[in-house]
């Protein structure tokens, strides 16, 4: 990810490839807008396919499960997660 910080603004991007899956964003950090867990909840896909290493991943950067692996239906797993901030985000898998 692209790092800028303008002032006190600091934004990361997401880098886009257009030939790739993936979605391109912006995560900004401001002392006028408050981190926590009652805003949007943003799901993003497993980087390994294994719900149970995404969260081995995410708890070694300090960030915490707050809902186990979990299926819907048959073939989709998901999980939700918190940040060092305390923002909610989902991961899901086709695999678990």
């Amino acid at each position: 990810m692209e790092k800028n910080k303008i002032g006190e603004v600091t934004m990361m991007w997401f880098p886009m490839n257009m030939n790739a899956p993936g979605a391109a964003g912006t995560l900004i950090k401001s002392p006028l807008l408050t981190p926590g867990d009652k805003g949007p909840l943003i799901y993003f896909t497993s980087v390994t396919e294994d719900l149970t290493q995404d969260q081995r991943i995410v708890e070694e950067a300090r960030g915490s499960v707050t809902k186990e692996k979990t299926a819907i239906g048959e073939h989709v797993f998901f999980m939700i997660c918190k940040d060092t901030e305390g923002n909610q985000f989902a991961i899901h898998s086709m695999k678990g």
